[in-house]
């Protein structure tokens, strides 16, 4: 069985991985800030990219993960074993940066922050705040602000059969379902419905949401 490391960055539009017979991907999700200090990995150099073999200076990082799922683990054991991998390359983090604040404090509000409002709990302003998003995730602090209400959205609906999209959308700071429908439409092109029942044909066969 062949292994290796890459690298699955994020999409300005909607993207659905289809894997090839026999593979299986076992993924760990990085904070956009930890692997732009931590690994070197920035990732607006990948943004709308296919996945990519990770770069050769890493790979002495990640000898247990790929000696692990070199010898047919289960697929939650390889999963634990990246993590300490990670874990372990990541001890040298560098010092906050305004960057770091921004997305730790948009994650925190899951989104539901103006950006005038972001920028006055961490002490910036917004054309600061805008060339930081662009330099490292390559979208806008706005656009980030959105994928991440979209994602509280379909999280707070794994937990539902039959999902109340009205009291979710208030939830998740939209204005109604209408703006939430808008929204699911133009970043994923699905409509929440049809999101939710991807997400639950697919939750079998996915690890954890949690991230590094």
């Amino acid at each position: 069985m062949g292994c290796d490391l890459v690298i699955c960055c994020q999409y300005t539009s909607a993207f659905w991985h289809k894997p090839q017979p026999f593979e299986e991907l076992i993924a760990l999700r990085l904070k956009p800030e930890t692997s732009a200090r931590s690994l070197g990995i920035d990732p607006v150099d990948y943004l709308n990219m296919l996945p990519v073999r990770v770069p050769s200076p890493l790979y002495s990082k990640f000898s247990n993960s790929l000696f692990i799922a070199e010898s047919q683990s289960e697929a939650s054991t390889v999963a634990r074993v990246l993590s300490q991998d990670l874990t372990s390359a990541m001890q040298d983090l560098r010092t906050r940066h305004k960057f770091a604040d921004a997305v730790a404090t948009l994650r925190k509000y899951d989104g539901s922050i103006s950006i005038r409002a972001l920028c006055e709990q961490i002490d910036s302003n917004p054309r600061q705040i805008h060339r930081l998003f662009q330099q490292h995730l390559g979208v806008s602090p706005k656009f980030y602000a959105r994928r991440l209400r979209l994602s509280h959205a379909a999280i707070l609906s794994d937990h539902f059969q039959e999902p109340q999209w009205a009291d979710i959308a208030l939830r998740c700071g939209f204005h109604d379902q209408s703006h939430l429908i808008n929204e699911y439409r133009q970043l994923i092109n699905l409509t929440p419905a049809q999101s939710h029942r991807e997400r639950l044909g697919l939750s079998d066969f996915s690890n954890s949401p949690d991230s590094l």
